[in-house]
């Protein structure tokens, strides 16, 4: 699967964007990689929840992007990471698996 911004119109959109939520987040003290997630498994209040971006997480929102950084995976929703608020965040330890772009079709694991 090729790198994507939920409703970006192009390619170039898409870097915009993805540029602007790297900056935000890193103002807001996120060691980012340069890793493009694209989905992450983890596990959450005893179930396993699989955010992918272009899908909708538990609150309804769609997953604009996921990070790696430090400490683990950073989720980010319009309201949560993209624009306002803080990302929804992922220990390592409670991750079961992430996807790369371009990893999804080959079904690898993706860096953790």
């Amino acid at each position: 699967m090729q790198f994507f911004i939920p409703l970006a119109t192009s390619p170039q959109q898409a870097e915009r964007i993805h540029y602007r939520i790297v900056s935000r987040l890193t103002a807001l003290g996120y060691a980012l990689t340069d890793h493009r997630i694209a989905r992450v498994i983890y596990r959450r209040d005893g179930r396993i929840i699989s955010d992918a971006v272009g899908s909708r997480c538990d609150n309804g929102e769609i997953v604009l992007a996921i990070f790696k950084y430090d400490v683990g995976y950073a989720i980010c929703t319009y309201s949560h990471g993209a624009v306002g608020g803080s990302p929804v965040t992922v220990g390592y330890g409670l991750v079961e698996s992430a996807n790369v772009f371009d990893e999804l079709d080959s079904n690898a694991q993706g860096p953790q």
